[in-house]
């Protein structure tokens, strides 16, 4: 089982309240919705990282078999 941080970070107040009220809406809560914006922005980012690897060049008899 993975270990649970805390994480502080500064939000406006209006902000904070806007979103406390519309994930009360949507059935879920804070903790839940931000872990998956990070998660979600995690993957996306790591997309971006794994671009920059080389490519696999496929020989020519590799080639021809597809």
């Amino acid at each position: 089982m993975q270990a649970n941080n805390l994480l502080n970070f500064r939000i406006s107040e209006p902000l904070k309240d806007e979103f406390q009220v519309t994930c009360r809406h949507l059935q879920t809560n804070m903790t839940a919705e931000l872990n998956r914006m990070i998660r979600k922005f995690v993957q996306e980012h790591s997309a971006i990282k794994e671009s920059g690897r080389p490519l696999r060049w496929f020989s020519s008899s590799e080639w021809s078999e597809r």
